[in-house]
C-alpha cells in the first residue's frame, strides 16, 4: 500500500462481541492516557452493526497486552491506513475455543 501524505496517520481498529467491552475499552485505555474513540464498524470490517474502537499512536502487539491488562475482551484488531485494505493483526485469544 503506498504512503499518503498528508492523509490521518495509521489507526488500530478492535471489534468487539458486546457494546459492553467497546465501551469498557474507551474507559479503560483512555484512563491510561491513549487516543481511543469508540464508533461504527467500518463497513470494510463487517457489515453487522456493531461498535468498535478505534486507537491511534500505539502498536498491535502493545495493543493487545493493554486489553489483556483491562480483561477486555475482543474479537479481533485490525491494521487500518487510509486508502489501504484493512490488515488483520490479532484475533482474540480465546478464538480457537470458540465453537
Amino acid at each position: 500500500c503506498e504512503d499518503h501524505r498528508g492523509r490521518p496517520p495509521m489507526s488500530l481498529i478492535v471489534t468487539f462481541v458486546t457494546v459492553h467491552q467497546a465501551l469498557k475499552c474507551e474507559s479503560a485505555l483512555g484512563a491510561d492516557g491513549m487516543s481511543v474513540r469508540v464508533m461504527p464498524v467500518p463497513r470494510r470490517l463487517s457489515s453487522s452493526c456493531g461498535l468498535c474502537a478505534e486507537v491511534t499512536d500505539v502498536e498491535g502487539a502493545r495493543l493487545c497486552g493493554l486489553l489483556g491488562e483491562h480483561g477486555i475482551e475482543y474479537e479481533a484488531v485490525y491494521s487500518m491506513k487510509a486508502g489501504c485494505a484493512p490488515e488483520l493483526v490479532a484475533a482474540a485469544p480465546n478464538d480457537e475455543s470458540r465453537g
